[in-house]
């Protein structure tokens, strides 16, 4: 009868180290984040802004600030998704907003790559987590931009698995998501 239990007790979900791995993102992700600006890379303020204008005005087919470039007969909001995942920061301060969005889409990085270790059956997925914070700084530092790259390589990451585990419906949802 033990051995049941046992068995059940492994196929449950255990969210601790998902919880953990979130924490430990945002922690990590905050400490790089609020030392320094509330926005330094290069288009974390017009992200920001532009998911005002969709909040404002509704998801636009045009971009008239674009009426003096090459794109404006083609205009596409490539970044649509992301633009959509900042609307709830947009409230109140855009520069304290787009902090937090840096800090909460750092996080979320962190628990897909987290996932997606798990995924693989590594040992200790929780471990990988933290040695690949600590032994890439530059993967850290990026995760705090407010920039698409990092929902980005949330979905590369989870993309990567599913592929590696031959989900492959899993993978062709995660690659529509991704452009």
């Amino acid at each position: 009868m033990l051995r049941d239990t046992d068995a059940v007790a492994r196929r449950r979900w255990d969210w601790r180290g998902l919880v953990l791995a979130l924490a430990l993102g945002a922690a990590a992700v905050a400490a790089v984040r609020l030392a320094g600006p509330p926005i330094y890379d290069g288009n974390g303020y017009f992200n920001i802004r532009f998911a005002e204008w969709i909040r404002d005005h509704g998801i636009s087919r045009t971009f008239p600030w674009f009426q003096e470039t090459i794109h404006r007969t083609t205009y596409a909001n490539f970044n649509l998704l992301y633009h959509l995942f900042l609307i709830p920061f947009t409230f109140g301060n855009l520069l304290t907003g787009a902090q937090v969005a840096g800090i909460v889409g750092g996080a979320l990085a962190v628990g897909a790559f987290f996932l997606a270790v798990r995924a693989l059956k590594a040992p200790v997925p929780l471990i990988w987590t933290v040695l690949v914070l600590a032994a890439a700084p530059d993967l850290l530092y990026r995760l705090t931009f407010t920039r698409a790259l990092v929902l980005g390589l949330a979905l590369t990451w989870l993309a990567l698995a599913a592929i590696l585990t031959e989900r492959v419906r899993t993978a062709a949802v995660l690659g529509f998501l991704f452009p």
